[in-house]
């Protein structure tokens, strides 16, 4: 192993630790855009789970606000995966205020989160699920040491 891959193994490790969270399955925005464009177009999008929830707006997330959140409602209309892919793709390159202040900019290696405004809840997509009319959004929790 050469410096620079030691360099770049010890950055690592240092965003481990500020994040104590290590190895997630958790997927990036670009990751969750590429699945979904994957699947119908016209299908509707919700978050996997015991009841039917639906995917809200984009921000910067409570927990780590270089992260992006996407909020969840229990009455909200699902949104096509056509328009959630779009409100995805509108969060690349744009720059959110964090919870407590600061601008962090998104971009296609942001990890996701599902959360609503001053939450952290550890849950992020994992991957999806389709149904001949929707696409659901397998969600996982996220062990933080």
């Amino acid at each position: 192993m050469n410096s620079i891959e030691r360099s770049i193994l010890a950055l690592q490790a240092c965003i481990e630790e500020l994040h104590g969270v290590k190895e997630l399955p958790i997927l990036n925005l670009g990751q969750l855009i590429d699945l979904l464009k994957k699947v119908r177009q016209d299908a509707w999008v919700y978050i996997d789970g015991p009841v039917r929830l639906t995917p809200g707006e984009v921000r910067s997330y409570r927990g780590y606000y270089c992260d992006l959140a996407i909020g969840v409602n229990l009455d909200g209309l699902a949104p096509s995966v056509c328009n959630f892919i779009q409100t995805l793709e509108q969060a690349i390159g744009t720059s959110f205020e964090g919870y407590k202040g600061g601008i962090y900019l998104m971009d296609r290696q942001t990890r996701l989160w599902f959360s609503n405004y001053g939450e952290s809840y550890r849950y992020g997509p994992t991957g999806i699920r389709t149904e001949p009319d929707s696409a659901h959004v397998i969600v996982t929790y996220a062990e933080v040491e």
